[in-house]
């Protein structure tokens, strides 16, 4: 067994419990690591006055911001990882992460640029006043300058976890982590190096974290990154930004959300700022570990909703949503209990204490509700409900609190500073369960199962004909290529239509093999050359596909109409000896030029009419929807109905 078929067996046999425990512990305790070495920062940074620690707050809201690029880069190519390795489709995983570990780190590195030329103005509007602006510029420094290396690293994390390599996940980033730490004592506590120090310690352990990370994914993940893997189609991206956009929404409104409390806390001075920091440190403790699980959850809904194991999907919702809850219910104690002590900890300043106190006891009662909030929005994330995950990931810190703390605010003062974001955690639950429920409830009662499915032999050797093919009937028909039962032979087409070489090839197949068989024939019909290449559209050149489209487009550089139409006959021939037959097209022009990667044949320079993108640039789901072989195969499959 290969280690693609070995995964495929871990994902879809180890117990659901198991799984995301084993899964999830890794992700917690790196994420806890990553709590720890905040609430460091805050410990040792909050020797140095209000002022210094509430620049650690202020920089708190950048952190968020370049992590929301990073997680809708990272969680966005995850989830096709996840559904490639499912399909066992390695290098179209590869594919999606080395775009989007590339991509990434250009843009991290653009926010470095941004924020040194304007540092000043975007410190404040992060929300520092006069007196933290000084502190907030000199930390700030350090953390854009590792914003293209924090994005690289948290790319690699995702990708890493779903892949269900959430270990070494978690030896990346839980060794920066803990250098960071030690980075604090010594530059802030030993040399005394202020709030600078603190900033080197994290720049310096973000960068190890980077490339410990390069090398773990090198050595132990299936899909690969390199540079001549990035892709050059617009559906690959725009892929990755549907599915990363809820994890963009999500952590881009904590930074918008986390700027306007910055904001209106400074009205009350920086002994509210500091308190809220100080806060939302501490919940981060809970919520990481909330988090853990649910990242141990999603690569497990993610695999399993691909591989139609629907019945592991709801245990697995089911599972997170008890142990999430019951643990974070566990850790929110303390902080219901002992609110004056923990702030009290972390800084003596009476004022910070008091305002802390309160703030501290309703959070901690507002997270426990975050587990129903956060299994949804990534159970919808992790199986591709791009606009509902989109819709939940907006609630939490947009759509509940932005209203919630301005509205409260004209009336409560710094009270709505301190209570906005329990009340919004508590509403966002609330809109997100039955989303959950109509979900959980419209799933099938039972899982896809290969033997119990009727098998369909794929009369062809053309691998991007039977990947579209079972991407439209996968889930109704083990479709087996012809190959896979020992049938290797080339068939002479001798047919004057598609129809007769599709009949030619399903039947000699299927006398061959006494199954059966599936059969297409089809290709493109262009209007200027009178219908051809037509029937000989495989074989135009005498070459391979680039050599035919080469000659094509030659063939009607000077023609003024290109409208042209992909063409497609099915046969499925049965053993009894009788056929049922569909036909489909599909309009649109001939390009100029290629366009996108994707597909195979003529795909890159026919413009679709229904798309308005190449075939080329389509993403496999979209083309399918519109395709002549997609036609043709519900023809035919409406046909097969009707006789039944």
């Amino acid at each position: 067994m290969n280690a693609i078929d070995t995964h495929y067996k871990k994902m879809t046999e180890t117990p659901v419990s198991k799984l995301i425990i084993t899964l999830g512990i890794p992700t917690t305790v790196s994420m806890l690591i990553s709590s720890i070495y905040n609430l460091a920062d805050t410990y040792f940074v909050g020797s140095l006055g209000e002022s210094a620690q509430g620049a650690i707050g202020v920089l708190f809201t950048l952190q968020c911001i370049i992590q929301a690029i990073a997680f809708m880069f990272g969680h966005g190519s995850g989830v096709f990882v996840a559904k490639y390795l499912a399909e066992k489709d390695q290098k179209t995983s590869s594919v999606y992460v080395s775009s989007a570990f590339y991509v990434g780190m250009i843009l991290g590195l653009f926010i470095s640029v941004f924020g040194l030329i304007f540092l000043t103005p975007l410190m404040k509007v992060l929300g520092s006043s006069q007196t933290i602006l000084p502190y907030a510029k000199e930390y700030g420094v350090c953390v854009l300058i590792t914003a293209p290396f924090m994005i690289g690293s948290l790319v690699l994390n995702n990708c890493l976890r779903y892949e269900s390599k959430a270990f070494y996940a978690m030896i990346g980033l839980g060794t920066g982590g803990l250098l960071n730490i030690l980075g604090d004592f010594l530059l802030v506590s030993v040399f005394n190096c202020g709030v600078l120090g603190a900033g080197i310690a994290t720049a310096v352990s973000q960068f190890i974290s980077f490339v410990l990370l390069i090398v773990l994914y090198s050595r132990y993940s299936q899909s690969k990154v390199n540079h001549t893997l990035i892709s050059n189609s617009v559906a690959v991206y725009l892929n990755i930004i549907k599915v990363g956009l809820p994890s963009l929404i999500r952590q881009g409104l904590t930074a918008i959300s986390g700027g306007i409390l910055n904001n209106l806390a400074k009205l009350y001075g920086d002994a509210a700022n500091a308190a809220m920091g100080i806060v939302n440190k501490y919940l981060g403790l809970i919520m990481y570990v909330g988090l853990g699980i649910g990242q141990g959850f999603q690569p497990v809904s993610s695999f399993n909703y691909e591989a139609k194991k629907f019945l592991r999907v709801k245990k697995s919702v089911s599972f997170t949503l008890l142990f999430g809850t019951i643990i974070v219910c566990v850790l929110s104690i303390p902080g219901i209990i002992f609110p004056e002590a923990i702030i009290s900890f972390f800084q003596e300043s009476s004022e910070v204490i008091k305002i802390g106190t309160l703030a501290l006891r309703v959070a901690s009662i507002g997270v426990i509700f975050m587990p129903i909030s956060v299994v949804s929005n990534m159970l919808f994330q992790s199986t591709r409900q791009a606009l509902t995950a989109s819709f939940l990931a907006m609630l939490r810190s947009g759509l509940a609190f932005i209203p919630t703390i301005l509205i409260l605010h004209s009336y409560c003062g710094v009270t709505a500073v301190q209570i906005s974001q329990p009340i919004a955690d508590v509403v966002s639950s609330l809109v997100s369960l039955p989303f959950l429920i109509v979900f959980i409830s419209k799933l099938p009662n039972k899982d896809f199962k290969e033997n119990s499915m009727e098998q369909i032999v794929v009369a062809s050797g053309n691998k991007g004909k039977i990947k579209e093919i079972k991407a439209i009937f996968g889930d109704k028909y083990i479709v087996v290529p012809m190959s896979e039962l020992g049938f290797n032979k080339d068939i002479e087409e001798t047919g004057t239509t598609f129809l007769e070489n599709a009949l030619i090839k399903a039947k000699t197949v299927s006398l061959a093999l006494n199954k059966n068989v599936l059969a297409d024939d089809s290709g493109l019909m262009v209007t200027a050359l009178n219908g051809a290449p037509g029937i000989y559209s495989a074989r135009y050149s005498g070459g391979g596909d680039k050599e035919n489209r080469a000659l094509l487009l030659k063939n009607i550089e000077n023609a003024n109409d290109r409208s042209a139409k992909f063409v497609s006959a099915v046969v499925l021939y049965k053993t009894d000896g009788s056929y049922v037959w569909g036909i489909g097209e599909t309009h649109g022009v001939i390009t100029t030029e290629e366009r996108g990667e994707n597909g195979f044949g003529y795909d890159c320079i026919f413009l679709s009419n229904d798309l308005q993108v190449t075939f080329g640039e389509a993403s496999d789901e979209d083309k399918n929807k519109v395709s002549h072989r997609y036609r043709a195969l519900c023809d035919l499959y409406g046909k097969l109905n009707e006789n039944e």
